[in-house]
C-alpha cells in the first residue's frame, strides 16, 4: 500500500484520502487479463472524474497518465504510459513475474516551470496559491492495484468455496446465515437443517443436498456482486476471485460489465450443472418407491 503525506509534496495532490481537492478522483482498473502462449496480456483503464483541471491538463499536454508495475517476488519493474486514450493493453513475459503484480498509476507534469492552480484546489489550504511545477512532479495517484497471477486457486470447482456448519445458536426460525468475511463461505444452518444435511452427507448425496443451501446462496451473490462492483469490500477474498474468473472462462466476458445476469442459470453452471443431476437423483427415488409400493401390492 502506498502511503502518500504532505511532507513529500509542496503542491496538492489528488489521492483517495486526502482533501487536497475538493472535487475529483483518480482510478486505474484491470479490464482484461489474458494468458496467451508464454505471455500475459493486460488490459487497463484510468478513470479520471470531476476534475477538468487535470483533465485539461492531459488533453493539452501538460500532464500525463502514467503507472508503475511490480513484481515484488523477481525484479520485474516496468514504467508505461497512456497515450490519448484512456486504455492500454500491456504485454508480459509471464516467467519474468510472479505470484502479484502490483499496479500504481500516476498524474504527471510534463512540462518545466508549469504554473500549477486549479479550481478544484481547496481553498482552505490553497486559496490564491499558484505552484511552478517541474517535469515529473506528481500530480495524482491511484490507490494500489494487485493481480494475483497464481491461478491455482481458480482451478477449483465453485463448490469448493463454501462450507456448511452447525450454529447451535441459529434459530429454527431463521434456518440459514451466510458470512461472506472470510476467505471460504461460511454457511451456517440452525441445529435442525444441520442434522438433515449430515444424513445426506453420510449417505454420499452432498451434490444434492447442495442443491438447497449452496445454490440459493450462489445466486444470491451473483445478484449482488455486480451491484457490489469490483471495489468490493469482498474482492480480495478467494471465493469472490473463483466466482469471478469461473464466470470469465464459462462466459467470456467481466462479470462486472454487465448490466444484468441470469443468475439462476449462471449458477447451475458454475456448480456443473447441479439442478440436472439432483433432479434424476430424487427421479431415481420416485422410481424406486414406486417399484416397492408394487412389489408390495
Amino acid at each position: 500500500m502506498i502511503k502518500v503525506t504532505d511532507n513529500e509534496f509542496p503542491h496538492p495532490i489528488l489521492y483517495y484520502g486526502k482533501d487536497d481537492y475538493i472535487s475529483g478522483s483518480f482510478d486505474i482498473k484491470l479490464i482484461r487479463h489474458q494468458e496467451i502462449g508464454d505471455d500475459f496480456i493486460f488490459t487497463f483503464q484510468y478513470y479520471l472524474e470531476d476534475c477538468q483541471g487535470l483533465q485539461e491538463m492531459i488533453e493539452q499536454g501538460d500532464a500525463v497518465v502514467s503507472f508503475r508495475l511490480i513484481s515484488s517476488s523477481s525484479s520485474f519493474r516496468e514504467i508505461h504510459k497512456f497515450g490519448h486514450s484512456n486504455e492500454i493493453e500491456i504485454k508480459i513475459n509471464k516467467y519474468s513475474i510472479s505470484k502479484v503484480l502490483s499496479v500504481i498509476g500516476f498524474i504527471v507534469s510534463s512540462e518545466n516551470d508549469y504554473l500549477f492552480s486549479l479550481k478544484e484546489h481547496n481553498p482552505e489550504y490553497f486559496s490564491n496559491l499558484t505552484f511552478t511545477l517541474r517535469k515529473g512532479d506528481i500530480l495524482a495517484i491511484t490507490d494500489e492495484l494487485k493481480i494475483r497471477l497464481d491461478d491455482s486457486e481458480f482451478r477449483r470447482p465453485v463448490s469448493s468455496i463454501f462450507t456448511i456448519v452447525i450454529d447451535p445458536d441459529l434459530p429454527a426460525s431463521e434456518q440459514i446465515r451466510c458470512n461472506y468475511d472470510r476467505n471460504i463461505i461460511q454457511i451456517q444452518l440452525c441445529p435442525e437443517i444441520y442434522e438433515t444435511y449430515s444424513l445426506m452427507k453420510k449417505a454420499g448425496r452432498q451434490k444434492e443436498a447442495n442443491v438447497s443451501i449452496v445454490y440459493p446462496v450462489l445466486v444470491e451473490l451473483l445478484c449482488y456482486m455486480p451491484q457490489w462492483g469490483i471495489d468490493s469490500e469482498y474482492s480480495d477474498y478467494t471465493w469472490w476471485r473463483v466466482i469471478e474468473n469461473k464466470y470469465r472462462v464459462h462466459y467470456s466476458n467481466n462479470l462486472f460489465e454487465q448490466e444484468y445476469i441470469l443468475a439462476v442459470s449462471v449458477a447451475n453452471k458454475l456448480l456443473g450443472f447441479i439442478a440436472e443431476t439432483s433432479l434424476k437423483y430424487f427421479a431415481d427415488l420416485e422410481s424406486l418407491d414406486v417399484f416397492e409400493n408394487d412389489e408390495e401390492s
